[in-house]
């Protein structure tokens, strides 16, 4: 019989404590999503400085399609950046190549590919950057500065389209290749979207 009543209690504790947690989900007012996009651009039969282009569409997410008419606003957690392969005219070596920096932008279109004027962003550069560092090794740009994020997710609510651009200088040093057969890169912007 002690038993019973000591389960008893603890029985009305614990329904006690839930009833009081419990909260109505209809409540909440704001809802945190990510999305990764990924950018796969190939840099074909070219000279440096040069740049590659990757178009990409929001609507191919899901996560954006089911919450592109809520987001209220939108920040970029990271970029990543990976060179998977490479190859120049004379087969340097990836040891000894080194841009003296690559850029990288987003830029808002239309749905049918037009920029939109005066829209360019750059989301991040690399200095001197070495190869072998990134051969298959993703290495990320840490911050991306919060007036950039507002205007990215400003973007994000008129336009999903949007060309991403990665802009390869010149290669530090002597006796350097400046025409490459290709470069195959892999990036992933990770958004963190809230919606009203």
């Amino acid at each position: 019989m002690k038993n019973f009543k000591s389960l008893l209690v603890a029985l009305l504790i614990a329904a006690g404590i839930i009833g009081f947690n419990s909260c109505d989900v209809t409540n909440i007012s704001d809802v945190i999503l990510q999305i990764t996009i990924d950018f796969d651009p190939e840099f074909k039969n070219k000279m440096v400085p040069d740049s590659s282009i990757d178009v990409t569409n929001l609507n191919d997410y899901e996560t954006y399609r089911d919450n592109k008419d809520q987001i209220e606003d939108a920040e970029i957690l990271h970029f990543n950046y990976r060179i998977d392969d490479i190859r120049t005219e004379n087969n340097m070596h990836i040891d000894s190549i080194v841009f003296k920096s690559v850029n990288f932008y987003m830029i808002p279109t239309t749905f049918d590919g037009k920029r939109i004027p005066g829209k360019r962003y750059k989301l991040g550069e690399f200095k001197n950057l070495r190869v072998s560092d990134y051969y298959k090794t993703a290495k990320h740009i840490i911050e991306v500065s919060s007036e950039l994020g507002q205007l990215i997710s400003e973007q994000i609510k008129e336009t999903p389209y949007f060309i991403f651009v990665t802009e390869y200088s010149e290669l530090d040093g002597e006796n350097v290749d400046n025409k490459f057969d290709y470069i195959k890169a892999h990036m992933d912007m990770v958004l963190r979207i809230r919606t009203k």
